[in-house]
């Protein structure tokens, strides 16, 4: 059931919308202002930080695919986990309730309209 969820979210959410969306901030061809630029960036930042998470939320399901995978991903050398040298010794994704992300009414409307 909660495997289910994490590939529906994964396949339905990340894969359709994020990654595709992600493509106009990524690359000049497509609108983006180019890789070096900071939004193409935070675009990447955002893309690896939920595959890490979704990674992480599927080990128990799918050890040794998420674990090769897990292996492949940039990781910051200032964060604890870069320690962790299995996504199994890595720490659990844990939710920050003290700042959650600011959204626009007016953005969610024009991407729900898509």
């Amino acid at each position: 059931a909660a495997g289910s969820k994490v590939y529906e979210f994964l396949w339905d959410q990340y894969a359709d919308w994020y990654i595709e969306i992600s493509k106009t901030r990524l690359y000049e061809g497509a609108g983006g202002t180019g890789e070096g630029s900071d939004e193409a960036r935070a675009a990447r930042r955002v893309l690896v930080y939920i595959l890490d998470t979704s990674l992480r939320l599927l080990h128990p399901y799918m050890p040794y695919v998420t674990e090769q995978l897990w292996h492949h991903l940039p990781r910051s050398p200032g964060k604890e986990d870069a320690k962790a040298h299995a996504l199994m010794l890595a720490d659990w994704p844990q939710m920050n309730d003290s700042s959650p992300l600011p959204s626009s009414p007016e953005a969610v409307s024009a991407f729900e309209s898509f």
